[in-house]
């Protein structure tokens, strides 16, 4: 499981975007979101890259912040 902070985030439509570019790094990846608190939770079988999900967010517009 990996866990990321993210900033600007706060709509439906944020959350298609990201769940969409972690899927396409990702394919079976499950992308729970929680806007409230910025943090997108991303959990696979296999083995999860964080710098390849950190940069698929970011290259989307959002700011990843940390690791949480």
């Amino acid at each position: 499981m990996l866990e990321l902070k993210v900033n600007g985030m706060n709509c439906g439509h944020c959350v298609r975007t990201i769940k969409a570019a972690v899927e396409r790094v990702a394919p079976g990846a499950i992308v729970n979101i929680d806007l409230k608190k910025g943090k997108v939770t991303i959990t696979r079988d296999q083995t999860l890259d964080s710098e390849k999900m950190a940069q698929a967010i970011s290259d989307e517009g959002y700011q990843v912040a940390s690791l949480v």
